[in-house]
């Protein structure tokens, strides 16, 4: 019979050294989990005495409470985060010229070739409207377009499609909740029977928002090569 008292010891040591980092924190959860599982049969068929119950009871107790709090803060650091970098952007994009906006004055040194790319890109992937650096980087090199102008258009995009609304009214402002809720929903085929009735409406609107203005004014513009990737 494996030494429980040990092990549980040892588990909350290994819980604090994977506290400062959330893949470790991920995986440390199911180690725990196999090994409270073991516990419990053995509990169950009379194998272990009542000191070690307790003591079980009690790490239970505190890596239940730690690991709920340690997962919250990381949702809210990613929350802050998102946040900061859309703040951020909002501030360049105000920054930035009317030619490099999406604006209804847009520049007309902005012409469709410039942008025909990322609208592209967008229209492929609203379900996680956040192209990663090497995609920015690829549009930038592609379209010869500045790579802060590029971030500003994205962020007025996002803005004039509704995404920016869903996010804030819907999921408190956390990207990463917006963006699985978005790829469940668009991914199903609108399933949309355990989807908020409100919240699969404001999808559908901007996906009708997507069409009108990141669709079907660049139909006519093929890019050589697909452009993927969201971050």
């Amino acid at each position: 019979m494996p030494d429980y008292k040990i092990q549980l010891l040892e588990v909350e040591t290994q819980f604090f050294e994977s506290s400062s980092d959330a893949e470790k924190l991920k995986t440390f959860q199911c180690l725990w989990t196999t090994l409270s599982q073991e516990i419990q049969s053995a509990i169950s068929q009379n194998l272990v005495d009542e000191s070690t119950v307790i003591q079980f009871q009690q790490t239970s107790l505190l890596l239940g409470e730690l690991s709920r709090a340690m997962i919250q803060f990381y949702e809210d650091v990613d929350a802050i985060d998102a946040a900061f970098q859309e703040d951020l952007d909002d501030i360049f994009s105000k920054w930035q010229s009317s030619s490099t906006t999406l604006s209804s004055h847009q520049n007309a040194s902005s012409s469709r070739r410039d942008v025909s790319l990322a609208a592209e890109w967008l229209a492929h992937n609203y379900h996680n409207p956040y192209p990663t650096q090497s995609t920015r980087n690829e549009i930038s090199r592609r379209a010869n377009w500045n790579r802060k102008d590029l971030d500003a258009w994205f962020t007025e995009a996002r803005k004039r499609v509704g995404w920016t609304d869903i996010r804030r009214n819907f999921f408190g402002n956390k990207r990463v909740d917006t963006v699985e809720k978005a790829t469940r929903f668009f991914g199903s085929g609108r399933q949309v029977k355990s989807c908020d009735p409100v919240l699969a409406q404001a999808f559908a609107d901007m996906e009708t928002r997507i069409q009108e203005l990141f669709v079907f004014p660049f139909k006519s513009i093929k890019s050589v090569t697909p452009l993927k990737g969201s971050e």
